[in-house]
């Protein structure tokens, strides 16, 4: 169950239909960061705009610890979420991502990420 299977069809037929209005298409999550769906993106004429939002280990700690007790379930695993930090990292490095770091609140999040895009 690989959303990225449909993804890149998706990117590909909606750059077919940008001159009606879809000019931007915004994704997010670990499943669609890697390079066949950047690429993707890249080939079909996007430009594309990649935000690396990094987490305080203690921050995100804590938030692992009250969503896993908030929905009665483990916690993620440590040696787990190190790997996917490093993946994360890594392609943010190698593909240019804007850094934002993610201890503030939400709204000023979304505030910076809208900055470097507007």
């Amino acid at each position: 169950m690989s959303i990225i299977e449909q993804a890149i069809p998706f990117v590909r037929s909606q750059a077919l239909q940008s001159r009606y209005g879809f000019d931007t298409l915004f994704a997010e999550g670990d499943r669609l960061a890697n390079d066949r769906f950047f690429t993707a993106i890249k080939e079909s004429g996007y430009d594309l705009h990649l935000f690396y939002l990094e987490t305080p280990i203690e921050v995100g700690s804590e938030r692992r610890r009250e969503r896993a007790e908030k929905l009665g379930i483990k916690e993620q695993d440590l040696a787990w979420v190190t790997g996917r930090i490093t993946k994360a990292r890594n392609l943010a490095e190698k593909w240019g991502a804007i850094y934002v770091p993610t201890y503030h609140p939400a709204d000023i999040i979304a505030a910076d990420i809208l900055k470097e895009i507007s």
